[in-house]
């Protein structure tokens, strides 16, 4: 299944402009379709769960790197 970005930030109760300084940190890198558009998976969610439970932790973006 392939997921907006609004549906994918909704899924993990974060922004989408937290998705965006994700990707732009090299963290997350979503599948672009035809227009364009972001288009996440279901691996992308579970390594975004990954991501958030360590951020979460304690560890910093530049840990995460």
């Amino acid at each position: 299944m392939a997921y907006s970005i609004g549906e994918f930030a909704k899924i993990l109760g974060v922004t989408a402009s937290s998705l965006r300084y994700y990707e732009r940190q090299g963290l997350l890198t979503p599948n672009r379709d035809e227009n364009n558009l972001r288009r996440y998976t279901d691996d992308d969610i579970e390594w975004a769960k990954f991501l958030l439970h360590l951020k979460n932790s304690g560890m910093l973006i530049t840990e995460l790197k």
